[in-house]
């Protein structure tokens, strides 16, 4: 049990969460716009403008709070 809250409270097991359903979001809606292949998926991501990851869930990251889409191999792997 103390090793399931330890877990839980981990920075890391959070954003792997967040990060899994935005990617998971993120190929969906490139999958109903079209795309047929994880390649396709991965292009269709790249082009998205930065209100629609962020509306995606998309975390910014980096001082400037840039949004950058999931590659890929990112959703190929999820």
């Amino acid at each position: 049990m103390a090793t399931w809250r330890a877990a839980v409270r981990s920075p890391l097991w959070w954003a792997l969460s967040a990060g899994s359903v935005s990617v998971l979001l993120t190929a969906c809606c490139a999958v109903l716009a079209g795309a047929h292949s994880y390649q396709a998926v991965g292009q269709g991501a790249r082009h998205a403008p930065s209100d629609v990851l962020a509306r995606l869930g998309v975390r910014p990251a980096g001082p400037l709070g840039v949004r950058r889409a999931p590659s890929s191999s990112t959703i190929r792997s999820s």
